[in-house]
């Protein structure tokens, strides 16, 4: 009987442990054939309530089941389709075990990118615009600091006169969407930020033609009658900036020279985001490399 009962309860650790390293991303322990043990591929996956997940190709074999419908459901085989925010787990069974993920849904977009790249070392900080309609917009600028994320700078912005959801040159909007932050440029000298700088010279254009299209030139290395922007001839709105990386592929005619730079006034813009000027120095100096823009509808 003693014997049993210590059995029992090494089955009831066993499995309890199965459950908590399941939970706690650190995977599922399972036996094989022989009582070999092998550990299961196991990854942690944040979902928006309106974004599906699929498979990588080496999953798609696999027959996958969800723990909770309500929360996610999976779709064709393998589709994880998200119905409501919640944390489920999504499992399938193979020859050497048990695989999973577990699966966090967010009906919040902001806070699902906040957890997204909560666990990302490569980003530290994320710069949020909240498009409000028309040309208003609310920016925020978090950083993370042992995985968690503090909201440091906060401002009024502007963005297009046309609101946000680019699609071309000339729409008057602003790009949707997650965006690197590659190089920081102004006519004022660098003001100490982490980011590659450009000093603004005279001869400095970003270009709007087809064969430089969406790139900074020196007119002189490349001339051409060129219809970009002149930009040493904005002053104040580039004394600082930052270009964001939408249409880096520089695919004609997608959309160029959208940056985050400062405001002369608060107005519309061609499809900038603009904010206030000391608050763009601010945000300059405390920018590091791999830091994302995120740009949608407040809500």
């Amino acid at each position: 009987m003693k014997k049993r009962k210590i059995w029992m309860c090494l089955c009831c650790f066993f499995v309890s442990y199965l459950v908590s390293s399941f939970c706690a991303g650190k995977g599922i322990i399972v036996g094989a054939e022989d009582d070999e043990i092998e550990t299961s591929i196991y990854q942690e996956i944040v979902l928006w309530i309106q974004e599906e997940w699929e498979i990588p190709e080496d999953g798609c074999e696999i027959q996958w089941m969800s723990q909770n419908e309500e929360i996610v459901s999976v779709q064709n085989g393998s589709v994880f389709h998200p119905n409501r925010e919640g944390e489920t787990e999504i499992v399938g069974t193979t020859e050497n075990g048990v695989v999973g993920y577990h699966v966090k849904v967010y009906e919040d977009r902001w806070k699902y990118l906040l957890e997204k790249y909560r666990g990302d070392d490569e980003v530290q900080q994320l710069i949020f615009v909240k498009y409000k309609g028309k040309s208003r917009a609310q920016l925020q600028f978090y950083e993370k600091k042992e995985l968690n994320w503090k909201k440091t700078i906060s401002c009024s912005a502007n963005v297009g006169k046309n609101g946000i959801d680019k699609a071309k040159e000339g729409d008057k909007k602003t790009p949707t969407g997650v965006y690197s932050l590659p190089m920081a440029f102004g006519l004022k000298e660098d003001p100490g930020t982490a980011l590659s700088y450009k000093k603004i010279n005279a001869y400095d254009y970003w270009c709007s033609d087809k064969n430089y299209y969406n790139q900074l030139i020196d007119i002189r290395k490349h001339r051409h009658n060129c219809r970009g922007e002149h930009m040493c001839r904005y002053r104040t709105y580039y004394d600082y900036g930052v270009f964001i990386g939408y249409n880096i592929e520089c695919e004609y005619p997608k959309g160029s020279a959208i940056f985050l730079h400062c405001q002369k006034r608060k107005s519309a813009t061609s499809g900038c985001v603009t904010i206030p000027k000391a608050k763009m120095k601010k945000i300059l100096r405390r920018l590091t490399d791999g830091a994302k823009i995120c740009i949608y509808h407040a809500e």
